[in-house]
């Protein structure tokens, strides 16, 4: 039983453009100086906080009650919706908190392009990068015949491990991974959003646009990847992707003096 030479170079490649490439990219940019190191810090935090410190773990407690199974299995659109708008509101609220207590001497577009970064790259790396490189680490360990030590140790858990390792598919794992290049580009588009709000004075209507559009961005995929194929997901994602990088160009060239920090 050995895992395929083309799915472990695959969780390669996905390691480093999910792990290493944010990282060495964040480390260029900033030694360019073409970001700013507490955006990038504050973006991260609040993707940190309010999805691995508060909403992952409340949704996980929830998956845990009869009562949220029952709903999930029998309302699997309007459950699909509630994780959406979930997400949506959590990471919108905590993008305006450190926009407006955290960054109040960096409001231009640089800023918003390294908080969006930083809040893009946090979640690639956390959600996906760690878990590409335990996959790898665990399928070299099963094709070198050293796997038998978590085999003897925890069977139940090797044994998941293994049957997710061997119905693992490269195709899957390289879209995992331009998926998370049309996320980051969204990152930063909703966090353009919130600085354009704060700066603006009109922090709610820009807060409610942002959820809105994080709720719209991460329903229809899902909802597209679980009733029509995994392939119109990622079109749509890709297609919101084009539509925030065009929309980072356009936010660029019209950053006026209302854009700006406030003094």
């Amino acid at each position: 039983m050995t895992i395929a030479p083309s799915v472990i170079v695959a969780f390669g490649i996905g390691v480093f453009f999910t792990l290493v490439c944010p990282l060495l990219l964040l480390v260029f940019l900033g030694v360019r100086k073409k970001i700013s190191l507490v955006p990038v810090v504050v973006g991260a935090l609040a993707f940190f906080i309010s999805q691995i410190v508060l909403r992952i773990p409340m949704i996980n407690a929830l998956s845990a009650q009869q009562w949220f199974q029952t709903f999930a299995a029998s309302q699997l659109i309007v459950y699909l919706l509630v994780l959406s708008f979930t997400a949506g509101l959590f990471e919108e609220s905590a993008r305006l908190v450190g926009v407006r207590f955290f960054c109040r001497k960096h409001r231009a577009y640089t800023d918003a392009i390294s908080f969006g970064l930083g809040h893009g790259f946090c979640e690639a790396i956390l959600l996906v990068g760690f878990t590409h490189l335990n996959s790898l680490i665990y399928a070299v360990m099963i094709n070198t015949g050293t796997f038998s030590i978590l085999t003897e140790t925890s069977p139940q858990a090797a044994e998941q491990i293994t049957t997710a390792l061997m119905s693992a598919q490269a195709s899957t794992i390289y879209l995992a991974v331009l998926e998370r290049v049309f996320a980051v580009l969204f990152h930063m588009f909703a966090t353009m959003l919130i600085f354009q709000g704060v700066n603006r004075r009109r922090s709610f209507l820009y807060y409610v646009l942002a959820v809105l559009a994080h709720t719209l961005f991460n329903f229809v995929s899902v909802l597209l990847t679980q009733y029509v194929s995994i392939w119109a997901g990622e079109l749509f994602l890709c297609l919101g992707g084009v539509f925030s990088l065009l929309y980072l160009l356009h936010a660029r060239r019209s950053f006026s003096s209302i854009d700006r920090p406030l003094t």
